[in-house]
């Protein structure tokens, strides 16, 4: 009788653990010649909507429960693309130094991509849009995101 209190005890302290470390997702980056690159470890399938308003983006995954972590990423960032990042359970939001681009993809299945890249073309237009992105998967093995 006793090996069931303390085996159910284990079970629940082995999925309090695995639940917590789902909870915070913590980006890498690197720094390219003509982009910033941000990466999230994502492996469930989830989609995003970006709004981009002159120099302010804000990414938002509406589905997901974890917090994204971005600590310490902007000192390793150094090209003034960004200016400021910022998260919240489900949200990303990036202030630009500079009048860039930003793509947001999945990659291999299991990361998402956020590339900042150096700045627009002066014809394209820089007032607020918002477009919802599906995720889907590349196939066969990819090369390390970053």
């Amino acid at each position: 009788m006793r090996l069931l209190p303390t085996g159910s005890a284990f079970l629940f302290a082995l999925f309090i653990s695995a639940a917590s470390a789902q909870e915070e997702l913590i980006a890498q980056s690197g720094e390219h010649e003509t982009f910033s690159r941000i990466v999230f470890p994502l492996e469930e399938e989830i989609t995003w909507s970006i709004e981009k308003s002159d120099r302010a983006v804000r990414i938002s995954f509406p589905n997901l429960g974890a917090t994204l972590s971005t600590e310490g990423l902007l000192s390793r960032l150094p090209t003034g693309r960004l200016d400021r990042i910022s998260t919240d359970r489900g949200l990303v939001e990036l202030q630009l130094g500079c009048d860039c681009d930003v793509e947001v993809f999945r990659f291999d299945g299991r990361f998402v991509v956020i590339d900042v890249l150096d700045e627009a073309s002066p014809t394209e237009p820089t007032e607020t849009t918002s477009t919802e992105q599906p995720i889907f998967s590349f196939g066969g093995d990819q090369p390390n995101p970053i």
